[in-house]
């Protein structure tokens, strides 16, 4: 029996990247059709985003793609991971009739990966960073993104660009927002 060019792409993900392995452990082969994953270049979009839990099967209905799980991890040499991200939970709220807030969900908590790399470059783990992971968990399959770092620089110069990118938004929000006085 041949196997799908999905499949044959999972097993050499997996063989480039031996840390995959360890988490997804002995895979069935039937079961690499399940199993989708990317590589890509860590970029702005990936750093603001952050993980989420949510099997609420009524919620399901008005929102599913954000039915299932995804979380992000910072890893670092031979696979260890330095940090898992903290996931937004969707919260119930107790629900009341003549109040219109409580009729929808709260995403609460959650941790971005651009806090994240703050946290590591605080601990001093940076520089053994690795990749970024995205674990993507929707109803049937498994969707696995390895984000490669920044070529052109280390990723504390990007981290530092970052940075300076946010001070700098900020200082013009407060320009725009500042009465002026004459």
């Amino acid at each position: 029996m041949s196997k799908s060019p999905l499949q044959v792409a999972n097993e050499e993900y997996i063989a480039e990247f031996p840390f995959l392995r360890k988490w997804l452990g002995e895979i069935n082969p039937k079961d690499l059709k399940y199993l989708k994953i990317r590589v890509e270049r860590l970029d702005l979009d990936v750093l603001r985003s952050t993980g989420y839990i949510n099997f609420d099967l009524e919620y399901m209905a008005y929102a599913p793609s954000s039915y299932g799980s995804q979380q992000f991890f910072c890893i670092g040499k031979d696979g260890f991971i330095l940090r898992k991200l903290l996931p937004s939970i969707l919260e119930r709220v107790n629900f009341s009739l003549f109040r219109p807030s409580s009729w929808f969900r709260e995403w609460t908590g959650g941790e971005t990966v651009e806090q994240a790399l703050l946290c590591l470059a605080s601990q001093q783990q940076l520089s053994s960073l690795r990749y970024v992971v995205s674990v993507r968990k929707p109803l049937l399959e498994t969707r696995i993104t390895i984000y490669k770092l920044p070529v052109a620089f280390s990723l504390e110069e990007f981290v530092n660009k970052e940075e300076e990118r946010i001070r700098q938004d900020v200082k013009k929000k407060l320009q725009k927002s500042s009465p002026k006085v004459e």
